[in-house]
């Protein structure tokens, strides 16, 4: 079952966060099992730290932090921040909801800042970025019209930099509509239980009529750049990486597409609420919400 959980977090004291804050976010979800004493189990500890290119939870950067100055974002006492955890399988959501956040300390360190957990949001009605669904749910909310007119346009806002990397090596920082539903498919795929498409239907031959019925009809975005730091091996100094991302709204028309893949289509832009787009979901990229029409 997806789910989304919204820590909002206080600072105690004035602090720079140099680099992504997404990455110090990453790191300070791994380590909190551990730090936390939280029981996951083998099985959640050993897949949280796999190598698998899709990961089974997604990690925000620090939302609400504006004030960013040549690489560092800055932060005073008092400020207030949301840091949004995903999961996306019941392994990961049952230990999120049932044991992580219960052996979530008042007062958490990291990213060099000490900061008071001031509540929690776990549903819709704490926080617009936080809930919960069912895959079955997800996909039968728009089959057979779910009840209602199907939609063929689709709004997504992108919260935090979005950007794919293709197999040429090269990072392409622009929501393709391709490249957003192949990647949502695939998410979905890893670990829904419920199939999306028809038994007598393909993941490659979907993603073709995507390709050719689905079209970016409007966008407001620009791109942002950030570095990733990584620690050097043995010691040495760390080194940097740039990243580039785009942030902002889009919208996406498949009037041309079948009632059959627009239904997947809107069922994927619901979906992307919780596994996000692009790659480095765990660290703070692609943080995604669809916009009602």
């Amino acid at each position: 079952m997806p789910a989304a959980a919204v820590l909002f977090l206080q600072a105690e004291h004035d602090g720079a966060i140099y680099g992504a804050t997404g990455q110090h976010a990453h790191g300070f979800w791994l380590r909190s099992w551990r730090d936390f004493g939280v029981e996951a189990g083998d099985a959640l500890g050993d897949r949280l730290h796999d190598e698998r290119p899709m990961r089974q939870f997604t990690v925000s950067p620090l939302l609400g932090l504006t004030n960013v100055r040549h690489g560092q974002t800055l932060v005073e006492a008092g400020d207030v921040t949301r840091l949004r955890i995903t999961a996306l399988d019941d392994l990961t959501q049952s230990s999120l909801l049932g044991n992580w956040l219960v052996k979530l300390p008042a007062r958490v360190t990291f990213a060099g800042i000490a900061w008071r957990v001031r509540r929690l949001g776990l549903a819709a009605s704490d926080d617009p970025a936080a809930g919960y669904d069912t895959y079955a749910g997800l996909r039968d909310r728009h089959r057979d019209g779910g009840g209602g007119r199907r939609p063929a346009r689709w709004a997504v806002s992108f919260e935090s930099p979005l950007a794919f990397h293709l197999r040429d090596g090269n990072c392409l920082p622009f929501p393709l509509p391709g490249l957003l539903v192949a990647g949502w498919l695939n998410r979905w795929n890893e670990y829904s239980p419920v199939a999306l498409l028809a038994a007598d239907d393909t993941t490659p031959a979907f993603l073709r009529r995507v390709e050719a019925g689905l079209r970016i009809s409007q966008y407001r975005l620009k791109t942002v750049s950030f570095r990733f730091r990584h620690e050097g091996p043995d010691g040495r100094r760390s080194r940097e990486v740039p990243q580039i991302g785009c942030v902002g709204e889009a919208t996406f028309d498949g009037a041309a597409l079948e009632p059959a893949d627009q239904a997947a289509v809107a069922t994927l832009v619901d979906f992307a609420f919780f596994c996000g787009s692009g790659h480095h979901t765990t660290m703070g990229m692609g943080q995604t919400v669809g916009i009602r029409q």
